[in-house]
């Protein structure tokens, strides 16, 4: 996203990241499309930062912030950064208010899976911005434009589980490369019974 941003727009991006080799695949994408000068990765939590108050124009969140532990932490140090107006894009997953148990067991495993924090819904994630100094300019549902890769991953689970049971049996994978080909379909069967939504939130820091 940031090498897209930066090369078709011409704008200053700092991406961060909690895992090195992923700001060192970054910084090599920007200097393959000649936007190193443009783009810079850093290291760090983007609960904390360390980036000096009102320093940014906008803080884009695509599909970060569901794993947030402290979504309340998170949002703060994004208001913080932010200068008076700025601009707060979230594109996420948010779970809606019907939940039964089953439901819940279905959205649990999906998230252990993917490693994403304890999903909340798009009206307890607006009173948190509110919470944090932001304003709602708008907001749109998305799932349907979505419903391509879910079930595509739906299929990689239906295709995939064979191999990746044989693979797990001689190679010995890691917990998430052993079973990550599960979350296609706790997901699908999480979006067929309406447990979650894709959404885009658009804030402004007041």
């Amino acid at each position: 996203a940031a090498v897209y941003l930066a090369s078709n727009y011409s704008c200053r991006v700092t991406g961060v990241s909690l895992s090195e080799l992923q700001v060192e695949t970054a910084r090599e994408n920007a200097k393959k499309f000649s936007v190193d000068s443009l783009v810079d990765f850093k290291l760090c939590d983007y609960s904390q930062t360390g980036f000096q108050d009102a320093s940014f124009d906008i803080v884009w969140a695509c599909e970060s912030s569901s794993s947030g532990p402290n979504k309340a932490k998170m949002l703060e140090e994004w208001s913080r950064i932010l200068k008076p107006g700025g601009r707060l894009i979230i594109l996420d997953f948010f779970k809606t208010h019907n939940l039964d148990a089953d439901g819940n067991t279905l959205i649990n495993k999906w998230c252990d899976l993917w490693a994403m924090s304890p999903l909340v819904s798009s009206k307890e994630m607006s009173s948190l911005l509110e919470a944090s100094d932001f304003d709602i300019i708008d907001q749109e549902n998305l799932t349907t434009q979505i419903v391509p890769t879910i079930r595509w991953m739906y299929k990689s689970y239906l295709l995939g589980s064979i191999p990746a049971k044989l693979y797990n049996l001689f190679f010995g994978a890691r917990k998430y490369s052993r079973n990550h080909y599960k979350s296609g379909l706790y997901q699908y069967r999480a979006y067929k019974k309406g447990l979650w939504t894709y959404q885009a939130i658009l804030a402004r820091k007041k």
